[in-house]
């Protein structure tokens, strides 16, 4: 594909030529200064993302971040970023091993009971 795009996206949520997808809507006729559809009425820029970092289910209460647009660039950068200290997992002493392996070990034994029934 080394032919020259008469088109030049300017816009910051745009797709560029290295898209496959953009490359597909101006080969079928699609200009950059029309939005989709019949009479170019229909949107004209791709749907803004969130880069999301929390754990809560997409449309979930209680998330009061605003809507940021991000680009690959941000995405990747935040996938480099180091593991807080207090991110990483803390090794278990002995007493908290004992404990786990107990609540384990009823756990096995309720499960039992429960599947012999």
């Amino acid at each position: 594909m080394s032919q020259e795009l008469p088109v030049k996206p300017i816009d910051t949520l745009t797709l560029g030529h290295e898209n496959k997808g953009f490359r597909m809507l101006v080969n079928s006729g699609w200009e950059y200064e029309k939005g989709l559809g019949a009479e170019g009425q229909g949107a004209r820029h791709p749907v803004a993302t969130r880069l999301k970092h929390d754990r809560l289910a997409l449309g979930a209460a209680g998330t009061s971040k605003k809507l940021v647009t991000h680009t690959f660039e941000e995405i990747e950068k935040s996938r480099a970023k180091p593991i807080a200290k207090s991110d990483r997992r803390v090794p278990l002493n002995a007493d908290d091993y004992r404990k786990k392996a107990e609540k384990e070990r009823r756990d096995r034994v309720r499960m039992m009971i429960y599947m012999k029934k």
